[in-house]
């Protein structure tokens, strides 16, 4: 049979026992921390934030001083592309009276030229291109090239329509300077088919005519030359140049 404790010990035990618990509970505190090491932390951190922001201002700077750079550089060579695209236009830009048998024609007293006008038929070889008449020289001559022997090299033809738009056709005629020696020709101009005497005329080597026609409410003209000179020759040797060709 067990003794009964007295009290006095009872409390004494619990006492013990509450001390432990609360000294298992109990933790360490951190140990303190260095002030030295804490500033090395702070200076440390403030360094790297300022190398950070410093990185930031210069790749801005650097952005934006390339940005204006390049427009700089871009408006720079657009303006060398535009003047160096003028200059080009001006220096191979065909001039007026250009031997370039595209080229549009406008006439010597600035109106119409017949060159500018559609041909609606044709016979024998021509040549739009400069010409020697008379020792002078005119652009955008056309030229028809008789002589040769046979039918084809007596004469040619040329007709144009004019859409009843004018009233007077003016012209020069002549040989050109490179005609064979002897040569001559007959030149005459039919309007819708019927020839016009005043503006038949035969010429030679070093002569020029001026011809005028009343082309008033006339839909077509044709411009005839025939080789009348002696003889004839293996090629085409006689220009029969109609010069001009103005439109009013």
């Amino acid at each position: 049979m067990s003794r009964a404790r007295p009290n006095g010990v009872i409390a004494r035990i619990r006492h013990r026992r509450s001390c432990r618990g609360r000294q298992s509970r109990s933790v360490t505190p951190p140990p303190p921390v260095d002030p030295a090491i804490q500033a090395a932390h702070i200076t440390r951190r403030g360094a790297l934030l300022a190398a950070v922001l410093a990185a930031l201002i210069t790749a801005t700077a650097t952005g934006v001083g390339a940005y204006f750079a390049g427009r700089k550089e871009g408006v720079a060579a657009a303006q060398t592309v535009t003047v160096v695209q003028t200059v080009v236009s001006t220096a191979t830009a065909p001039p007026s009276g250009s031997s370039d048998p595209a080229a549009p024609t406008r006439a010597a007293n600035g109106g119409a030229s017949l060159l500018d006008l559609n041909t609606v038929e044709e016979y024998g070889y021509f040549t739009v291109s400069l010409q020697k008449v008379d020792t002078k020289e005119y652009p955008r001559a056309v030229t028809a090239w008789l002589g040769a022997c046979g039918k084809r090299g007596e004469q040619a033809f040329r007709e144009y329509h004019l859409d009843r738009k004018y009233q007077r056709l003016q012209m020069k005629v002549g040989l050109s300077d490179g005609s064979k020696s002897g040569s001559s020709a007959e030149f005459r101009v039919l309007v819708d088919g019927q020839p016009v005497s005043s503006a038949t005329t035969q010429v030679g080597l070093g002569q020029v005519r001026d011809v005028e026609v009343d082309v008033t409410n006339a839909l077509r003209v044709r411009l005839e030359a025939r080789f009348v000179g002696a003889g004839c020759f293996n090629d085409h040797q006689a220009g029969a140049a109609w010069i001009g060709l103005s439109l009013g």
